[in-house]
């Protein structure tokens, strides 16, 4: 009796290990892009802009699930605004999540969860924003899924689009200046030698 209850814990505990998956959000570019390795329990909500939303179901088997937090914040060292945002929404297998890039004008904090919010410090890695436990009927783990938050981080280099701007600036104040020079250059030119030949045409 002891080794069949023993054996029946063993394989629950190994199927909510095998169950265990993973969510990376990336937002690196101005693309988002999502992916995981939950086997099918991760279905996609398309992005609007920077807005991206996802469900995740439970392995088979839950009856129930615990997030360690509610939603999280990435934010730059002492800014005022959220860089990222991630609300999350409980039903009793499954949850929904919503993922907010700021497009660089930051975001209100996210504290729908107080306490229960992860506030992250965007460091240009995959950082741990979520992890949700799931139980059977019997209160046993069921696996557990980790939602991940990749994000850049501003090094205070100009974008790609900001050096052409610039060189494009530059090529233009260059042409400006051979026009305005190059017709000027040549009549005084001209008059130099005009000088210069009376000035021999004189001595003679």
């Amino acid at each position: 009796m002891r080794i069949g209850s023993l054996c029946a814990a063993t394989l629950l505990v190994l199927s909510g290990a095998a169950s265990a998956g993973s969510i990376t959000i990336n937002d690196l570019t101005d693309t988002i892009t999502i992916t995981d390795n939950t086997g099918g329990r991760f279905s996609p909500i398309p992005c609007v802009g920077e807005i991206c939303g996802f469900n995740i179901a439970g392995p088979a088997g839950t009856a129930s699930l615990t997030p360690n937090f509610v939603g999280a914040n990435l934010h730059e060292p002492g800014a005022p605004n959220a860089s990222d945002t991630l609300e999350g929404q409980f039903l009793t297998t499954s949850t929904s999540w919503l993922f907010t890039s700021d497009g660089e004008s930051g975001l209100p904090f996210f504290i729908g969860g107080g306490s229960n919010v992860n506030d992250l410090v965007e460091d240009g890695t995959a950082q741990n924003a979520i992890v949700i436990r799931y139980f059977n009927v019997d209160s046993q783990p069921n696996g557990t899924d980790t939602i991940f938050i990749q994000s850049d981080v501003e090094s205070g280099v100009p974008e790609p689009s900001t050096w052409l701007m610039a060189l494009g600036g530059l090529a233009l104040l260059c042409g400006i200046r051979t026009r305005i020079v190059k017709p000027y250059a040549e009549p005084n030119q001209g008059a130099k030698m005009e000088i210069l030949v009376w000035s021999e045409e004189t001595k003679t």
